[in-house]
Order: structure tokens, then C-alpha cells, then sequence
């Protein structure tokens, strides 16, 4: 009996080197290499979605600061590379209009001149104008927005323009909305404002 206890634990075992041969040992191999293979390839995915992300990140800020150098207090540029704008002094570069990706603009604490009117109506892709806390030098001159072809937002802000500029905002007949915040237009001024301009939503608070 112990003979055949000893036979029989000789063939257990030598089928056990067997199984740990030829058996499931080659499994988890094959599949750690299928494992490898796709985590190499997700590695490398992400290393170049990086590298785009850091470059495109680079490019933006670089064009944050070309906007900075013209003057601007203030410049964002978006994934779509379209760029917002603040400035809180007359605008004098020239460089700006070389700008084509400029889509808002703001105006803040100073008095908007001929000069800046000129530089912006060199901004082609401008939708969106806020003139916040400024004096206009002349009302008239507004008319020359006209020349920024998809302007369709004109805002004026704790601005004290009047019903002299009721003419010259009548021709900008491509605006989708204009809005005051405690201006000078007096109802009399706004009526006739949204006679001249029927498609223009006119929105004003004091």
C-alpha cells in the first residue's frame, strides 16, 4: 500500500510539471503582452494629446501677449483662437488691426476718440462692443462703427452719451441689440432710436 501511495504521488506530481508546462501558464503571458501592447498605445495617445494641448496653449498665450503689446489691459484668446479685449486708454497702435481674430472688444474709463474709432473699425471679426465708463469726444463719429461689418452688440455703460447720438447709431442698421446702463438717452431720444432701427433690440436701464 505504501508502494502504490508513492506511485501514486510520483505520476501527481510529474503531471503537475506537466500542467506547469504546458498549461495555463502561457495564458497570462499572451495577455500580459495584449496588456502591454494597449498600454503602450494609450501612453502614447496621451504623450501626443499633450503635446498638442502644450502647444496649443504656447500659441494662445503668445497671441494673448502680442494683444498686451498694443495696449491692451487685458486679452484672452479661446480654443477657437478668437480673442477678447480690454483697454483702458485710447487706442494708438496700428498693430491692432493686423489682429484678425479680435471677436470683443471693451472700452473702459476713457475718452473715445477718432483715433480709437479708426483702429477699431479695423477689426473685421469684432460681433461685440462695450464702451463701459468713457466720455465720447464726438457722438457723430459713432457712425463710423458701420465700417466693422459683424458688429450686431453695441453696449454703453455708465457712459453719458445722449440723444446727439441718435443719428449716428441709427446707421448702424447690422446691430442685432443695443444697450444703455445709466446714460443720458432720454425716452424721447430711445423711441425715436427704435423707430429709425425696428430690427434692433434697444434695451435701457438706468
Amino acid at each position: 500500500m505504501l508502494r502504490d501511495t508513492i506511485v501514486d504521488n510520483q505520476e501527481e506530481a510529474r503531471g503537475s510539471e506537466t500542467h506547469l508546462k504546458n498549461g495555463p501558464d502561457m495564458k497570462p503571458i499572451r495577455f500580459s503582452i495584449r496588456t502591454l501592447l494597449f498600454a503602450t498605445t494609450c501612453l502614447a495617445l496621451i504623450i501626443a494629446g499633450l503635446m498638442w494641448l502644450t502647444k496649443d496653449y504656447r500659441e494662445r498665450r503668445q497671441a494673448e501677449e502680442r494683444l498686451r503689446s498694443t495696449g491692451a489691459v487685458y486679452a484672452y484668446v479661446n480654443e477657437e483662437r478668437l480673442a477678447s479685449v480690454v483697454f483702458n486708454q485710447p487706442i494708438a497702435s496700428k498693430e491692432l488691426g493686423k489682429v484678425k481674430s479680435i471677436e470683443r472688444v471693451e472700452l473702459q474709463g476713457f475718452a473715445v476718440d477718432d483715433s480709437t474709432l479708426e483702429r477699431l473699425c479695423a477689426l473685421e471679426k469684432v460681433d461685440s462692443l462695450m464702451v463701459q465708463s468713457c466720455t465720447l469726444v464726438d457722438a457723430a463719429a459713432l457712425s463710423r462703427l458701420e465700417q466693422i461689418p459683424k458688429l450686431r452688440w453695441l453696449l454703453f455703460w455708465n457712459t453719458p452719451i445722449s440723444d446727439e447720438a441718435v443719428e449716428a447709431l441709427s446707421k448702424l442698421q447690422r446691430l442685432e441689440g443695443l444697450s444703455f446702463r445709466n446714460t443720458k438717452m432720454t425716452p424721447a431720444g430711445l423711441t425715436k432710436l427704435q423707430e429709425a432701427m425696428p430690427g434692433v433690440k434697444i434695451d435701457s436701464r438706468p
